[in-house]
């Protein structure tokens, strides 16, 4: 329980720090063009026959033959981690040589 006070405690003294950072606005913005600049950049290099497939609900196969339902996402679709990692470097493998692996 102490390591839990003690952890909410720090979160919130970060968080305050944060808050009154009178470059927080100039940061806020600048990451939210860099994102935007990368986000405008990852799209216009997808086809616009996989686009129109995002936010989709289709059947894939699985290793035994039976159709599952799936829902088709981009790589925006999701937050950042390890589903949009693992999507964008998909996409990068297919982008150089056309083959999915």
């Amino acid at each position: 329980y102490t390591e839990m006070l003690m952890g909410a405690t720090l979160y919130e003294k970060i968080k305050r720090k944060e808050m009154n950072d009178p470059l927080r606005n100039r940061k806020l913005k600048a990451l939210k063009k860099s994102h935007e600049n990368e986000k405008a950049t990852t799209l216009s290099k997808i086809p616009d026959e996989v686009k129109a497939l995002f936010l989709q609900i289709g059947f894939a196969s699985t290793n035994n033959r039976n159709y599952r339902p799936v829902l088709i996402l981009g790589p925006y679709d999701v937050s950042p981690g390890e589903v949009r990692n693992c999507w964008l470097s998909k996409f990068h493998e297919v982008s150089r040589d056309g083959v999915l692996r």
